[in-house]
């Protein structure tokens, strides 16, 4: 069984009512990428399994919003897929991704459906010069929209409209 990690009580009331989700927290050591899903697939991300990460910025006229996608090649015939946004209108949320941004490793930690700790991976981060501009660009891009026009859950769900998610492999 892993060391006990608990979940701070706000995360832990948040994922309350989500079956999955992943969300970022800031460690001693960095940010830490949280993901909760049932604990049966969690069982199945055991070992080696191979992991696609896509870091994605989208325009639109009421936030840039940054999206990461990770697929778990966990099984033959069905990926697990999990889905991040960040607003980088929030300080906060654009620091945590930033930092995601110049790691080599991302580090994952597992939380199962009674938000008990199950399993962490450190997942390898291919360096691409192109994912290091995505924060200066959303910047440059939120500067061009109007502070009383800003709408962060309305961009998200254009992105998510318009922007199904395909991941290859």
């Amino acid at each position: 069984m892993p060391t006990p990690v608990e979940l701070p009580p706000g995360l832990d009331q948040f994922l309350e009512t989500r079956e999955f989700a992943m969300v970022t927290i800031g460690s001693d050591n960095g940010t830490v990428l949280v993901v909760k899903a049932p604990k049966a697939d969690i069982e199945s991300c055991r070992g080696q399994v191979g992991f696609l990460i896509r870091h994605e910025l989208f325009e639109t006229p009421y936030c840039p919003v940054l999206r990461l996608l990770i697929q778990i090649k966990d099984q033959p015939d069905s990926h697990l897929i999990f889905e991040m946004f960040t607003n980088p209108a929030d300080p906060l949320q654009l620091a945590e991704f930033e930092d995601l941004l110049s790691q080599t490793h991302l580090r994952m930690l597992f939380f199962d459906e009674h938000h008990e700790y199950r399993l962490a991976k450190k997942v390898s981060q291919c360096h691409h010069e192109d994912r290091t501009k995505l924060a200066p660009e959303a910047r440059r891009l939120l500067l061009r929209i109007n502070p009383k026009d800003l709408d962060f859950d309305r961009a998200k769900r254009v992105v998510v409209e318009e922007n199904p998610i395909a991941l290859k492999g």
